[in-house]
């Protein structure tokens, strides 16, 4: 399955724990901790091992409004609407989504993700860098 390496990768997680180890693994890997976005949902009630500090974290504290914020950047990155609505709906079911932002990595992180447990990390429908909304 071919990757757009223009788009971010998504993975959504059922547990926190879940994204944490794909997040350790992500960085392992070369992905730098401030490049990585960790939204675990409201209802997710786990706290993340990944610090503050260690890049962009919205933890189960965050409201959905923060979260849609964050979402709402992938509209600008290509991503059509309706998956950001569909990664929105997770988030607000209490699931971690990790956002991986678009490289030449994406098949990567897209194959980590996987690995430890992530559904939907493929944006099939994202536009190629020439069709993108700029």
């Amino acid at each position: 399955m071919t990757v757009n390496m223009n788009c971010p990768v998504v993975g959504v997680f059922d547990t926190t724990h879940q994204a944490d180890k794909a997040v350790a693994e992500l960085h392992g890997a070369g992905f730098a901790f401030d490049q990585i976005t960790l939204l675990a949902g409201p209802a997710s009630g786990t706290a993340t091992g990944l610090g503050a500090a260690d890049g962009k974290l919205i933890g189960a504290s965050a409201t959905s409004s923060v979260a849609a914020v964050h979402l709402a950047d992938l509209i600008g990155q290509g991503v059509p609407a309706s998956d950001v609505q569909f990664y929105e709906q997770e988030f607000r079911r209490g699931r971690t989504l990790v956002i991986v932002p678009a490289s030449e990595q994406a098949a990567d992180a897209r194959t980590i993700l996987h690995a430890h447990g992530a559904f939907d990390a493929t944006l099939l429908h994202c536009p190629t860098s020439a069709a993108r909304p700029r």
